[in-house]
């Protein structure tokens, strides 16, 4: 991505994200947060905690399966990935960090992103799953659900032939797996995604079993943190559901990791279920900064650490 499209969806997030604060008033939404629940508030970041750990062994299953990496020596690797992740656009950011940190393990590009693209993958589809089962249960007489699905399933279709296609047609060539172009690149990590799945099936089973938890505790850390602003009347499937949909336009390279976007889209569809806007921003902003906390923070302890060994070791 060049350099100025990349702040181009800084400026997108930023100005999006800023717009929502303006318009239900910065004070408004600060006397929100002033008044949160810290038992609830902690229970938001035992979650986060819970969904990172999940989301390492996730990716450590996957990314491991034939090498010698220790889960102790990945951890770190997986939580400053996560770190970047969260500040730069979709989920590009903690695909290319991982890839990079994980090189020094001598395990080559392609393998490393063939398998960390095919635990997104899972995730995306999971949540497709979350959302879809939500619209049949909580929309009732309509046929919303049946064409999400329909359009899912389209799109998979859709995108499943082009790619043997272009594999099989005139362009085979461009995409051979040992064109060092882009071409060879998209085919070397398309090769390990299938590989993954064809020689490791018990692991991507456990990831996808994995995933549904993940899911699951993070939508109750939201449900945590609208009950920290004092909505204690929602259910938590409810939430789980609604905030998994929102969270669908983080995979989208449209800004920050979703901000603004995603913030926009909890507003609309938690204020379909009587949430007011002020109350789901606050939500949100709360999450968010506790995500960051979670996140950062052991990034830069080990960050401070690998310093100073390697400062001792000079």
């Amino acid at each position: 991505m060049r350099s100025h499209h990349r702040y181009l969806l800084y400026l997108v997030g930023l100005g999006l994200f800023s717009l929502l604060i303006w318009h239900y008033e910065p004070g408004l939404i600060l006397e929100k947060l002033g008044t949160m629940s810290w038992q609830w508030v902690l229970l938001a970041g035992i979650c986060i905690l819970g969904v990172g750990i999940i989301g390492a062994v996730n990716v450590f299953l996957l990314v491991a399966r034939d090498h010698k990496l220790t889960l102790t020596d990945f951890l770190p690797l997986y939580w400053a990935s996560w770190a970047v992740g969260l500040i730069v656009p979709g989920q590009i950011g903690d695909l290319a960090s991982i890839g990079y940190l994980l090189r020094r393990h001598s395990l080559s590009l392609s393998k490393i992103l063939g398998r960390a693209v095919l635990d997104k993958a899972i995730s995306l589809i999971v949540m497709f799953g979350f959302v879809i089962v939500g619209l049949l249960v909580f929309v009732k007489g309509l046929n919303v659900a049946q064409n999400w699905l329909l359009g899912f399933v389209v799109l998979f279709l859709l995108g499943g032939g082009t790619v043997y296609l272009l594999m099989k047609s005139r362009w085979r060539h461009v995409f051979d797996v040992g064109n060092p172009g882009l071409g060879g690149a998209f085919t070397r990590i398309l090769r390990e995604f299938v590989q993954t799945v064809r020689h490791a099936p018990s692991r991507v089973l456990l990831n996808v079993g994995l995933t549904v938890a993940k899911v699951t505790v993070t939508g109750i850390a939201y449900w945590a943190m609208f009950n920290a602003l004092g909505e204690t009347e929602l259910p938590v499937l409810r939430v789980v559901v609604l905030a998994t949909s929102a969270g669908l336009i983080a995979y989208l390279p449209i800004s920050i990791n979703g901000l603004g976007t995603v913030e926009a889209a909890g507003i609309f569809l938690f204020g379909q279920a009587g949430i007011g806007a002020t109350t789901v921003i606050s939500a949100y902003i709360g999450l968010r900064i506790l995500v960051l906390g979670i996140a950062w923070v052991p990034t830069l302890g080990w960050w401070m650490q690998g310093t100073r060994k390697a400062g001792s070791l000079t």
